[in-house]
Order: C-alpha cells, then structure tokens, then sequence
C-alpha cells in the first residue's frame, strides 16, 4: 500500500471534533404530543344504540377508544347520550371534559396519566375505574351520590379523604396495590361491602369496626400484626391477610364476633402454631375453611369439645 493510500485511509477514520461534540450534546425533550379524539376515532368506537329523552330518539350509548395516546377528549360533547364509556390505555391528565355526560353510568379510564379525578358530580355514575393511573397522596374527588364501584389499585393513594354524604351507595372499593398506611379515614363509607387493599402498608385493622356492612376483606401482603381492627366486624364473612405479621394465635380471640366462612392467615407466623387450625374453630366456629383447606367433621368435634372445656 502506498503512502498516498494509507494517508486516505487514515484521513477517512478521523473523527472531527465538531462533530462529535454534537453527537454528545443532550437534544432537547420534544414537547408532548396532543392527541385529540377526532370524530373517526368517535365512530369507530360507538356502539349501542338506545332510546333516550322522551323515548321516542335513538342515539348511541356506549364509547370505547383505546390505546390512542388520547390527551383531549373534549369531542366527546357531541354524544350527550353517553352511558358507557371507556378510554383504557390512553395519556389522558383530566376528565373535566365528561362533564358534558350527564348520563353517565360506567367510567373506565385505566392505565392514563391522571394525578387526580376531577369528575365532577354525576348524577347516575355507577362505576368508576382508574387503576394504574398517577393517584397519589391524599385522595379525594367531587362527591358521586349512585357510585358503587370505586376502582383505585395500582397507584400511589396513601390517604383517603372521604366525608359523610358523598359515596352514599359504594358498595365496593379496591384500592390493590397503594401506599395506604390506615383504614380510619373511610370510616364514612357505612354502606361498603367489598374492601380489596392488598400490597399496600397496613400495620392495623383500625377503622375496620366502624364499617358495620363489611362482608369481604382482602388485605394480603401488609404488614398487619393483630386483629383487634375486626372485634365488632359483625357482617364479616371473608377475611384475606395472607403474608402479614399477625403472630400468636391468642389475636383469633378478636374474630369471635365475626361470622366468618373463610379465612386466610398463611404466610404469617401464626400459621406454624400445632394447634393453628384447632385455636381457629373454637374461636370461629362458623368458619368453612382456613387457608383454603375445608374443615373436617372430626375437626369440627375437636372444637366443639375444646370450647366445652373452657366454659
């Protein structure tokens, strides 16, 4: 190779300074995008045609658009009549623009960006839900007089601001997989039934007694050291507090009052006591099964002699 040659060569793979300054640089962060529902987006997601007003027009009661990246959804103004809607999977940041729904049954807007539902009160809405959203710290939304399904897991709520009045007919609350560290603040929810707050950071049941309609409560994966939150849970019939810290067998003596049918305490260290199962049933005797396992009619004999015995 000559020298001319191997000069090329070299002047080729020679990096120039400027350039690679410029390669290094940070570029600026595009701005984000707007993404408005347009009306083919609106069409392809309408279904269900009903009567409404008088009864005599028809009109399209069900939206479903997802998996748009939809920022603005203030179109939806043109279809009044909306029961049902859905915007699941989108990067939504507010709904104020549902205001314009005033028929409004079933909300489903999970996995968006919203850092707080600013629904405002709607007369009929039913269902509500927004998991996987950007909820965090203190949560609190403008009062839904027919709500009965509030669905919140997979955010960031740590509190719960709720007062008398404003989820008169809530029936059903999950809040799986938040920051929660009390249960006290929903002690105005009277009506709930179904309480689902799993994976949150419990160390009590305060509060518990003071939801007197209470029939299920899943609150695996806490960190729950006793049971006295429960002493006057007396609708309670299902009770999940798998993997917490509850310990010695003498916290059972707190669920006496509750008519308990089911009841999960594996993963805690209660579980490993010899007479775990036995202690269960004197204290219980209502209970079908503990940890997923039936009782036995022999079991049942056991308990029913050991509480004689202590009388």
């Amino acid at each position: 190779m000559s020298d001319e040659e191997t000069l090329e060569q070299e002047q080729e793979l020679e990096v120039n300074p400027d350039e690679e300054e410029n390669t290094d640089a940070a570029e600026p962060a595009p701005p984000p995008a707007v993404v408005v529902l347009s009306d083919q987006m609106a069409a392809d997601g309408l279904s269900l045609v009903c009567k409404v007003g008088n009864n005599l027009e028809h009109a399209y009661v069900k939206l479903m658009v997802q998996n748009r990246e939809l920022t603005d959804v203030s179109e939806v103004a043109k279809f009044p009549h909306l029961r049902y809607v859905d915007f699941t999977n989108n990067s939504l940041e507010t709904l104020t623009a549902l205001a314009a729904l005033q028929n409004l049954l079933t909300l489903h807007v999970d996995h968006n960006k919203l850092k707080t539902i600013d629904l405002p009160s709607s007369r009929f809405l039913q269902v509500l839900s927004a998991t996987h959203n950007a909820l965090s710290g203190e949560f609190s939304m403008p009062p839904q007089p027919l709500l009965r399904h509030l669905l919140l897991s997979h955010n960031e709520i740590s509190s719960f601001s709720v007062s008398t009045g404003m989820f008169p007919a809530l029936r059903v609350l999950e809040l799986r997989a938040n920051k929660l560290q009390s249960l006290t603040a929903l002690s105005c929810l009277s009506g709930l039934e179904k309480l689902y707050v799993a994976e949150n950071e419990l160390s009590t049941l305060e509060g518990l007694n003071a939801l007197p309609a209470l029939k299920l409560l899943h609150a695996r994966a806490n960190k729950v050291a006793t049971l006295v939150g429960a002493s006057q849970s007396k609708q309670l019939h299902y009770l999940n507090l798998r993997d917490n810290a509850v310990e010695s067998v003498e916290e059972l003596k707190h669920l006496t009052a509750a008519p308990l049918h089911k009841l999960v305490l594996s993963g805690n260290i209660i579980a490993d006591a010899g007479d775990y199962r036995l202690q269960a049933l004197v204290c219980i005797p209502t209970l079908v099964t503990l940890d997923k396992d039936t009782y036995e009619e022999d079991e049942r004999n056991d308990a029913s002699e050991a509480r004689r015995q202590q009388k």
